[in-house]
């Protein structure tokens, strides 16, 4: 009786040990290692973590000299506001605002590529709108003494005609990375990185110049005045 006791106590034990084991599923999970639940190799394609794409080289440049425009006259243009034109001080965001208004009409500007010059191809319309920025650009000099109404004008019409082709070169940018439909999503952003880099570079390049121009014309006023 007692060895009868002993055994049925061992195997109750034996089943209560088997009932606090975890659950596996049926099949080879035995023989294979534990793997996460979610796995960057299983989710993410190859080709969107490296698919080899970059951004054309002529773009690139494109997007570089479209920084060094805006970038490399301002400073000059700000000195004929203020000096010059003698915008008053309260007007100043008056006149930043109108500035930056133009970079936010892509829907017209999309209208107009799309529809009222659909007959000419994107990049005389790219190359005839960069030769009127530079045109516009040009005409801020004649702005007469205390024209401050001529500086509004100027300046609208100086960013309508830089902020358009901008528009183009972006979507001159997404029609480039349609041609890696497998990752279409991540070949845009990485081609945005790209394009905010070149156009960053650009800038940082028009800003020196700038400094350097200026510098060199102070020395030479300064040298003139003690002669």
């Amino acid at each position: 009786t007692s060895q009868t006791s002993q055994s049925a106590a061992t195997q109750g034990k034996q089943e209560a040990d088997g009932s606090r084991r975890p659950m596996t599923d049926v099949g080879d999970d035995e023989e294979s290692p534990h793997r996460p639940l979610l796995s960057v190799e299983e989710t993410v394609p190859d080709d969107a973590v490296d698919n080899g794409a970059s951004l054309s080289l002529p773009l690139q440049v494109l997007f570089a000299c479209n920084g060094l425009t805006l970038a490399l006259p301002i400073t000059a243009q700000l000195y004929i506001v203020n000096t010059r034109a003698e915008i008053p001080l309260h007007l100043m965001p008056t006149y930043a605002a109108v500035a930056f208004l133009p970079f936010s009409l892509k829907p017209f500007y999309a209208y107009l590529s799309s529809f009222v010059l659909s007959f000419i191809r994107r990049d005389r319309q790219i190359t005839t709108l960069l030769l009127l920025s530079a045109i516009s650009t040009a005409t801020t000099t004649l702005i007469p003494s205390h024209g401050v109404v001529l500086c509004f004008v100027a300046a609208f019409v100086r960013c309508f005609f830089a902020a358009w082709p901008e528009f183009l070169l972006g979507l001159t940018l997404i029609d480039e990375a349609s041609s890696y439909p497998a990752s279409y999503s991540e070949t845009v952003a990485l081609f945005q990185s790209q394009a905010a880099t070149a156009r960053y570079t650009g800038s940082l390049i028009g800003n020196v110049v700038a400094l350097i121009v200026f510098a060199a014309s102070g020395s030479l006023n300064d040298t003139s005045v003690a002669l």
